[in-house]
């Protein structure tokens, strides 16, 4: 029975619950810990770059006229087309290819037909003289044949001429006489061979020797077949059909003109030559261990030929037979755990010393991109026997673009890592990761600021100077010969150079994908006729001039910590822009003594001294001015108070509540801007410059102790109000940028001497400053 009518249920406890955090609230916590999405790109990147050195295996590891210390030998069994002997055993077949010749009927036919004609036309004339006229000389006959003929115009006659006919053609039949095949008629690599086949009258073929062909051309055998075949016919009419027999086989002999009784087949002839492609290849047969190049010997076309075959048929033996496949796994295994090893250190390395990659997703996968891009382009190019050197091409791109838009210590790190992987993938030896991780260096250390274009030229030759050098001295380190050292090291170079021109031509990409400015961008906008600083010096003159002391003092303050000069003095040149907007509610621009705040409150005047960071980069994004100038406009004033009309308000405020009891004061946090702190320590730079300017320039009598003190404060003053816990500027850094800023405005505020006026006559001497 239950308790008070009720049954306790037992719950099973939620394995996924742990001290209160569930399995989703944890999952969630990790997402956005913002540890998953890099770890997720890292392993993409592994598996590409797997993918692609694995792919690399199926490249040989030798190139045209290398020379191998070792001697080549054949890892499987396999056959080898011998396409010479191949090639000439099928010419030695197509030589022996007789021609076939077939009967010429229509030959056979006219002259039948003109012997029956020749009978018919006797029978029809009453004598020879009519005989004659109808004939028009056309036979060769005179009155006596013709009375032979007129004899045998009855049936028995006639049927005696019609065998003398037959018996004729079937001797003809008999007769070998053929005509030579031209020359567009006949293949050039055909012979003809010893024999010919004639194709008889029933289709039977007849080879026949060569030897015992009668050709049309020759005038003596063709007189002989005709004599002997007229006389079949009686003593009378022989010359008549001997003229009739030679009119029809030598039409126009002086044209070249004849009719044989066997023709060229050229069909027949084409077809029995177009069967000796289908003959069986010549195969030489290689088995595992077979010297295929022996050692110190050099790599020629043929030889070359011969590693590519046996390669293929080792990438096929490997997948089917067990001991090959196995060593096969082995080395994948290897080369994915190096890919790992290197994936690692990458990793880590980025993280170390360019967080802000890990931090931003976009910057993750461009960087991941780059790399993977730059390593599969690597395999693309290095086909068939092209030199390993034009990997060199790939690394020199990827090492420019991580210089510019990173540091040079870090694209140092990642060049020589994308190096090694290049090694790996294309199967290279010691000698081609020495030369990638040599022409990484010289340019990454070369290309450490581009102020020009020429400076992408310079590094483009003197890099092509170190890829050839390397690369001879790496090829005579191997002991090859001097012409093919020569030729790789001006691939090498040729190589440097093709890099160098595609970073010259793809800088302006660069900049807009990675969002960053080069030096050479950063002195075009550093030039007073752009159009925004144009209007910023005609609008507010007065700003321009503290935009422009401001940058001085700032890359001064810059170069002495090793910060990047250029940028925050540009930068300096801008900070100010949304002041153009309303230059007269800014002291450096009003003309007078009255200020223009005089008839505002402090809020109204607060909003419009803050409106100018807003209005700034309105200004700076319609201008398209390079985002890496954005943060100097945003920044500058960190969420520092707006002292003056902070002190404003709070004394208004004083006064209203004199006498309640009530003197709670004005919250700063009401006029401090709205950031952010400065992140980069050119940012925090031009912050400290601009407020220790401002406060000096008010001072009534800027000498060098009260500059230096006046300094002191202002930057203590910042790192004690949280304005530097953004960047990443040392102690130690900031003791030298308040060193070079007492320097600079020392030397702006420096003192004057009076030195006396020359006197008119009778007048007192006075003394002027200079």
């Amino acid at each position: 029975m239950p308790l008070f009518g009720r049954s306790r249920v037992t719950r099973r406890p939620d394995p996924r619950r742990r001290d209160g955090l569930t399995f989703d609230r944890a999952l969630s916590r990790l997402w956005n810990s913002g540890v998953v999405l890099p770890v997720l790109i890292a392993l993409a990147f592994l598996a590409g770059a797997s993918a692609i050195v694995l792919s690399g295996e199926e490249r040989l590891p030798w190139v045209l006229h290398q020379r191998v210390d070792q001697p080549v030998t054949a890892r499987v069994d396999f056959s080898r087309l011998n396409q010479s002997k191949t090639a000439q055993l099928r010419d030695a077949r197509r030589r022996a290819i007789p021609n076939y010749y077939r009967l010429n009927r229509p030959l056979l036919d006219q002259i039948a037909g003109d012997l029956r004609q020749m009978l018919a036309a006797a029978r029809a004339a009453d004598d020879f003289k009519k005989f004659s006229e109808s004939s028009k000389g056309g036979w060769a006959i005179d009155a006596a044949a013709f009375d032979v003929l007129k004899s045998m115009t009855d049936d028995e006659g006639a049927a005696k001429y019609e065998k003398w006919i037959e018996t004729l053609l079937g001797r003809l039949r008999t007769e070998n006489l053929v005509q030579r095949p031209s020359a567009a008629e006949r293949d050039p690599l055909a012979q003809g061979g010893e024999d010919a086949i004639l194709i008889r009258e029933d289709g039977r073929q007849d080879r026949v020797s060569i030897q015992r062909l009668t050709y049309v051309t020759n005038e003596q055998h063709v007189a002989r077949i005709i004599r002997e075949l007229a006389e079949i016919f009686p003593s009378k009419l022989r010359p008549a059909v001997s003229a009739g027999l030679l009119r029809a086989i030598r039409v126009e002999p002086e044209k070249d003109s004849f009719q044989a009784v066997y023709v060229f087949d050229r069909e027949r002839t084409q077809t029995a030559l177009e069967a000796v492609k289908n003959l069986p290849p010549v195969l030489d047969e290689y088995k595992r261990g077979d010297i295929l190049v022996a050692a110190g010997a050099t790599i020629t076309p043929e030889a070359y030929d011969l590693l590519e075959q046996e390669h293929e048929a080792y990438l096929t033996a490997r997948t089917t037979l067990p001991g090959l496949r196995q060593s096969w796994m082995g080395k994948r295994i290897g080369q994915v755990g190096i890919v790992f090893l290197v994936t690692i250190g990458l990793a880590t390395y980025t993280y170390r010393y360019v967080r802000r990659i890990v931090e931003r997703p976009a910057r993750c996968v461009g960087f991941a991109v780059l790399m993977l891009g730059m390593l599969l382009i690597a395999r693309l190019l290095i086909v068939s026997h092209w030199s390993e050197y034009w990997a060199i091409t790939t690394t020199i791109v990827a090492a420019a673009i991580l210089t510019i838009a990173y540091q040079q210590r870090f694209a140092l790190g990642t060049s020589t890592l994308l190096a090694m992987l290049t090694t790996l993938t294309l199967n290279g030896s010691l000698q081609l990761f020495i030369v990638l991780a040599s022409v990484a260096s010289v340019v990454v250390i070369l290309l450490g600021d581009i102020r020009s274009r020429f400076k992408l030229i310079e590094v483009g030759v003197l890099t092509a100077g170190v890829a050839g050098a390397t690369a001879l001295l790496v090829g005579l380190t191997q002991q090859q010969p001097f012409e093919f050292v020569a030729g790789q090291a001006a691939i090498a170079a040729a190589a440097a150079l093709l890099a160098c021109s595609a970073v010259l031509v793809l800088l302006p990409v660069i900049e807009k994908v990675f969002r960053i400015a080069t030096s050479m961008t950063l002195l075009e906008w550093a030039d007073t006729s752009s159009p925004l600083l144009k209007q910023l010096i005609q609008k507010a003159p007065g700003t321009w001039q503290h935009s422009h002391l401001l940058g001085s003092m700032a890359e001064a303050a810059a170069d002495e910590i090793g910060a990047n000069g250029l940028l925050v003095r540009v930068g300096a040149f801008y900070h100010d822009v949304g002041k153009m907007c309303k230059p007269e509610y800014f002291v450096e621009n009003q003309q007078a003594r009255i200020s223009a705040h005089s008839r505002l409150a402090p809020r109204m005047s607060l909003l419009i001294i803050l409106g100018h960071v807003k209005d700034g980069l309105a200004l700076a994004r319609e201008y398209r001015l390079p985002p890496v100038l954005h943060q100097f406009i945003a920044e500058h004033h960190g969420t520092t108070v707006v002292r003056y009309f902070h002190a404003i308000a709070a004394q208004q405020e004083q006064q209203k509540t004199r006498g309640r009891g009530d003197d709670r004061g004005v919250d700063e946090g009401e006029f401090r801007y709205p950031g952010p702190k400065p992140r980069t320590r050119e940012s925090a730079i031009l912050m400290l410059c601009d407020s220790v300017e401002g406060t000096v320039r008010s001072l009534a009598d800027p000498t060098p102790g009260r500059i230096e003190s006046v300094v002191h404060d202002i930057v203590m003053g910042r790192l004690l109000d949280g304005q530097l816990d953004d960047c990443d500027l040392t102690l130690k850094e900031l003791a030298r940028i308040e060193q070079s800023l007492v320097k600079s405005l020392c030397s702006i505020y420096h003192g004057r001497i009076a030195y006396p006026k020359t006197p008119m006559p009778g007048e007192p001497v006075q003394t002027r400053t200079a």
